[in-house]
């Protein structure tokens, strides 16, 4: 009987603290203001731009360095790929999120006082996380393209074996 109890006890702590965590993301979602993702896009803008301004040169250099090198258009893909992310897919996600910002941008009105009322969180909301999920993808492919640089033409052939 004491088991029993004790499980009951554990559910009923769970749930308090699943209905709180439910709350608090409630109130997270709620207090985010559009106007100030809408301020935030240049912002966003400067960092993407100088990723890719940054990684598409550096990836060019080295697959250029790769083609002189072994003149095989596999390992070209390999270098400067990370698993489906390439520099083309990198540039069309940022050219995505470049419209997908300023047609936010065009929906917010010009009157600050007018921001809390409007219904267009959830594009702000998708909006960060498009910029997340592409600097997070722009971080793990920098990470793949300064792991392949370093690495020996005999390190390069094996990982081409797997």
């Amino acid at each position: 009987m004491k088991e029993i109890l004790h499980m009951d006890e554990i559910i009923k702590k769970l749930t308090v603290t699943l209905h709180e965590l439910v709350d608090k993301a409630g109130h997270i979602y709620s207090g985010l203001d559009p106007c100030f993702v809408g301020y935030s896009i240049t912002d966003s803008f400067t960092v993407l731009v100088g990723f890719v301004a940054i990684g598409i040169p550096l990836s060019l250099q080295v697959i250029s360095r790769a083609t002189e090198k072994y003149k095989s258009d596999h390992l070209i893909r390999y270098l400067s790929s990370w698993k489906w992310v390439t520099p083309k897919r990198i540039y069309w996600a940022s050219i995505f999120y470049f419209i997908l910002a300023l047609t936010f941008k065009s929906l917010l009105p010009s009157n600050v006082q007018d921001c809390g009322s409007l219904d267009i969180q959830p594009y702000a909301w998708g909006l960060i996380i498009v910029f997340l999920v592409l600097v997070a993808l722009l971080g793990l492919w920098y990470g793949h393209l300064f792991s392949q640089a370093g690495k020996s033409p005999k390190e390069i052939y094996d990982a081409l074996k797997k």
